[in-house]
C-alpha cells in the first residue's frame, strides 16, 4: 500500500522538489524582509530575529538530543511536529 500524499516519482525528484521549495521559500523571505524591514521599529526587529534564533536553537537541540521517536516515520520530524503533528492523524 502506497502511503497518501506521496508524490509517484524517484527518490532524486523528491529531494530536488524540496530542494527548490526551499529555496523559493528562502527567496521569498528575503524579499519581503528587505520590503518591510525597514519600516519596522528596531526593537520589533530584535525581538522577531531574537525569537527565530530560539526557535532555531530549540529546534536543533530536539533533533541533536532526539525524542525517542524514529524520524523516518511521516509526521515525526520535529519541524513537522511543531507546525501541528502529522497531518494524515486528521
Amino acid at each position: 500500500m502506497k502511503p497518501r500524499g506521496v508524490v509517484p516519482f524517484d527518490k532524486g525528484v523528491k529531494i530536488m522538489l524540496g530542494t527548490a521549495i526551499n529555496v523559493g521559500a528562502i527567496l521569498a523571505g528575503s524579499v519581503i524582509g528587505v520590503s518591510i524591514g525597514s519600516r519596522l521599529p528596531e526593537r520589533l526587529r530584535q525581538t522577531v530575529l531574537n525569537g527565530l534564533g530560539l526557535l532555531t536553537l530549540l529546534v536543533g537541540l530536539q533533533m541533536a538530543l532526539g525524542t525517542g521517536e524514529s524520524h523516518d516515520r511521516p509526521g515525526s520530524h520535529p519541524a513537522r511536529r511543531l507546525s501541528g503533528g502529522n497531518p494524515e492523524d486528521s
